[in-house]
């Protein structure tokens, strides 16, 4: 018993109290993962700047079916319908890969 009220006392001693740790800002840890996690948000971007409309204007344009842009974005065909319905947000992933795609045809037609 006298070993687990030590361990205890001495855990008191070390901690912060809640006045220690506000006038600090926080944990450090916690404000480190913040950041981090800002940081990322701010770098990476999660969706495309193409709008539904635009993303079938390039399909068209490309002359691919839902089938063919399908397999060459390695998507299924029932995601580029969703897509183009706006139902579902177009990734940065995919709209890279699609912009990629369109300037390679267009690369390959004037050659």
């Amino acid at each position: 018993m006298r070993q687990t009220e030590n361990i205890a006392s001495a855990a008191k001693a070390t901690a912060p109290s809640a006045t220690e740790s506000e006038g600090m800002g926080g944990s450090p840890c916690v404000d480190r993962a913040k950041q981090f996690r800002d940081y990322r948000a701010m770098k990476q971007k999660r969706h495309s700047d193409l709008t539904p409309q635009d993303f079938r204007a390039i399909r068209d344009r490309l002359g691919l079916s839902t089938g063919e842009l399908a397999r060459e974005l390695l998507v299924t065909p029932r995601l580029i319908q969703m897509i183009e319905a706006g139902r579902v947000p177009i990734t940065a992933r995919l709209g890279r890969d699609l912009e990629r795609l369109a300037r390679d045809h267009q690369s390959a037609s004037v050659s």
